[in-house]
């Protein structure tokens, strides 16, 4: 069976949808705006601020031009209620643009609405004209860093971060975001290092905590991770995010109960948190207790029914409870959502092959191996409906290939080594078998499937003292005791009979 892959740890970045500690002082209205435009500036920044929420956070942003007026800042974020407000804010920023097309904060404010919309390249041409204006503006690269981010071009955020910090070496978002690039290219040390800056700059700047935790996460340092998001979540009691990723820290080192303490709390918090249903419901899955996993995962479904994780993980649970009719229904919601999810075909092959559909099973998994060449388990469990089959080269040719794949895999070598002994190549059924138990020497499965290999090659003493081991680690395997109790009266039936 396949693994479930765990998704959705949540880390965090300042994508500049609130820009805080902005002078808009009359000096600098007296600058870039004339009596024609103030009037139009004051409306577009009130539909681009109608709603100063971000996410339950305050992010903080700093607009540093080289400009002294500037320099001094009034608080402000930018969330605005709607789309048409968007729109309608960026059409009044550039009718003031129009009149003076060196207006450095409409067009700050325009790229800041089109980010809103998710136009991140409109966003970039906006911020080109600002860094061309004057280059001196870190806010402006260190924006423009965001929307490269966003596009997942991380090398390019980088070298904007980079310049960004090189013109205001204390400004602490860019060190949390360059971090985040970093996080995302995999360079962990990297990163750590950016998010720690960020932390010496600001104690209390409770996003590089979590970040920094989630990147020690990564590197197997739980204990340093559980450590940073405590201190997020002692800087912000109602930080929903550090719970929800100290609860995924405590998963990973099985501490299950602390998990869902803190995925709960986070969903106190945030009751529409799918995530944390969702994960919280994985913790409840592997502590069996699946219907509390089927509800969490139904909760994280009534929240966003295009959730394809929830639909993969209920389908699962439902699998593990043999409601296999239910979990198909999910696999394939969560296949019509995400036509190349590579776990809903596998699993949902799982499903048929336990309901016996051998042939739908090994189309689905077919499929999963199309989307992926490297996917082990699609190739165990075709191999498993071919043994079922009797198509027992095809089920070899499956083994194999997830052995090439993963050469440490115990159940692809007892498999293949059972599908050779179908076909009665027992010298190659004895080497799997003895390469399994090589590789995990109290695998009861593979000693007493090489005791069989033996009675078949009729060297009974050898198979015997297989079944004898498969019994020692597993006192209770019941087809072992049989199969001992039948070689040792066989024996002793040829011996009378002599």
């Amino acid at each position: 069976m396949a693994n479930i892959v765990e998704k959705g740890s949540s880390l965090i970045t300042v994508k500049s949808n609130v820009l805080e500690k902005v002078q808009h002082s009359i000096d600098l209205t007296n600058k870039i705006l004339n009596s024609s435009t103030d009037e139009i500036f004051n409306k577009a920044f009130c539909l681009l601020n109608s709603e100063a929420i971000s996410y339950g956070e305050k992010n903080y942003y700093s607009l540093l031009k080289s400009t002294p007026s500037i320099l001094k800042t009034q608080e402000f974020q930018f969330i605005a209620k709607s789309k048409e407000d968007y729109n309608a804010s960026i059409k009044l920023f550039d009718e003031i643009i129009e009149i003076n097309s060196q207006n450095v904060m409409s067009i700050i404010c325009s790229s800041i609405a089109k980010f809103r919309l998710n136009d991140f390249y409109g966003a970039l041409d906006e911020l080109n004209i600002v860094i061309e204006i004057d280059p001196n503006i870190a806010f402006a690269h260190s924006f423009h860093g965001d929307m490269n981010y966003s596009l997942r071009d991380y090398d390019s955020a980088i070298e904007d971060y980079d310049k960004a910090i090189k013109i205001d070496p204390n400004y602490v978002d860019p060190y949390n975001n360059r971090g985040l690039s970093k996080y995302c290219l995999k360079y962990y040390e990297d990163a750590i290092e950016d998010f720690t800056k960020a932390i010496e700059i600001d104690p209390n700047y409770k996003l590089a905590y979590n970040n920094r935790g989630m990147t020690n996460k990564n590197l197997e340092n739980h204990e340093d991770a559980i450590e940073d998001f405590t201190k997020a979540i002692e800087i912000d009691s109602d930080f929903a995010v550090a719970y929800h990723n100290r609860g995924f820290t405590y998963n990973k080192l099985e501490n299950y109960d602390e998990a869902i303490e803190d995925y709960s709390k986070a969903i106190e918090i945030d009751p529409n948190y799918k995530l944390a249903y969702n994960n919280r419901g994985w913790t409840y899955y592997k502590l069996e207790n699946h219907d509390d996993a089927i509800e969490d995962f139904t909760k994280a479904i009534e929240i966003d029914p295009n959730y394809k994780y929830a639909h993969n993980y209920r389908g699962w649970t439902s699998n593990k409870l043999r409601n296999y009719d239910d979990a198909i229904e999910d696999f394939t919601k969560a296949i019509e959502i995400d036509p190349d999810y590579i776990e809903a075909y596998n699993f949902r092959g799982e499903s048929k092959s336990s309901l016996n559909y051998h042939d739908d099973a090994i189309e689905d998994f077919t499929k999963a191996i199309e989307i992926d060449p490297n996917y082990k388990y699609a190739y165990k469990n075709r191999g498993y409906s071919h043994l079922i089959l009797k198509y027992y080269e095809e089920a070899i040719e499956d083994f194999t290939k997830a052995i090439e794949i993963d050469p440490n895999d115990k159940e692809a070598y007892v498999n293949r080594g059972f599908s050779y002994n179908k076909l009665e190549n027992y010298s190659e059924a004895i080497e799997d078998y003895s390469k399994a138990i090589e590789i995990d020497p109290d695998f009861a499965l593979a000693y007493h499937n090489r005791g069989n290999t033996n009675f078949e090659f009729k060297n009974y003493e050898g198979a015997i003292e297989d079944y004898s081991k498969a019994i020692e680690i597993d006192p209770d395997y019941e087809d072992a005791i049989i199969m001992r109790n039948s070689t040792n009266a066989y024996i002793k039936n040829k011996e009378q009979k002599i």
